[in-house]
């Protein structure tokens, strides 16, 4: 989904929303449970929103620009620029751009997890968290290139979050490359936050720069190459599971090859 192409609606006169899974489906014919959304919000400086409703399930917000003060309940947190927060289910909640400039920021929610939930009250926690607050994850072969960085900022196996997916951070440097692989039973998407590549899904290669969205659907064999420091958010749903990541080395070489 190019970034020109991705169209909002005016919630007010300080903000607009677009709904990314409902332009994936008409773009692309992409089918997504109707329980769960990814929203991407634009606000100008003093916009002010209140969802309309307590959720039952937890909200996780990615900041893609500017500064956002978020209050729920009795806690007031300031979230910046490619921060991360989880907000726990039950929580009011109110959002202010916090800054002088504009503000966007991506929320997922999804509503068919409600009944998985658990009573810990250990989860009834706001968290911000970045690239700065956890470890780096290195994958890949240095030598040949075909090397990246990821940071998992969100992801069920790592309390106190309760969420059907997770939400991460992967850097490549210009000409690094994550290699020929494919994920069974969970589809990913990538927002390129910065910088521009080639990404390789079925092999069919493609184009990307800041502001698209690219969906690989499960199964879907993938590669990519930095053609400048690619910077991404990366959704996986469901979560991301190590044993059903299969990497295939010169898959689609084999397959183009007459």
């Amino acid at each position: 989904l190019p970034g020109h192409d991705i169209t909002s609606e005016q919630y007010d006169e300080y903000i607009t929303v677009s709904d990314v899974f409902s332009q994936l489906s008409q773009s692309g014919g992409v089918e997504f449970s109707p329980n769960i959304s990814l929203l991407s919000y634009n606000a100008k400086p003093g916009a002010v929103l209140s969802p309309d409703s307590i959720l039952p399930v937890p909200e996780v917000l990615y900041i893609t620009k500017g500064t956002l003060r978020i209050t729920t309940g009795e806690e007031q947190l300031v979230a910046e620029k490619d921060d991360v927060v989880y907000i726990p289910a039950n929580k009011t909640r109110l959002f202010e751009n916090h800054g002088d400039s504009e503000l966007t920021f991506y929320s997922i929610i999804d509503l068919s997890f409600a009944n998985f939930l658990s009573d810990n009250n250990n989860l009834n926690i706001t968290e911000i968290k970045s690239e700065k607050t956890v470890p780096s994850q290195e994958f890949g072969n240095v030598s040949n290139n075909e090397f990246f960085t990821f940071y998992r900022l969100i992801h069920p196996s790592d309390d106190p979050y309760e969420v059907s997916y997770d939400i991460g951070t992967t850097r490549l440097t210009k000409g690094a490359s994550i290699p020929e692989h494919y994920i069974d039973g969970s589809y990913q998407l990538f927002s390129v936050l910065s910088g521009s590549g080639n990404i390789s899904v079925g092999c069919s290669p493609q184009q990307i720069s800041e502001g698209d969205i690219v969906y690989v659907a499960p199964g879907a064999l993938m590669n990519m190459t930095a053609t400048d420091t690619l910077h991404m958010m990366v959704l996986t749903h469901p979560f991301y599971d190590a044993e059903n990541d299969h990497f295939i080395t010169g898959a689609c070489a084999t397959r183009l090859s007459p």
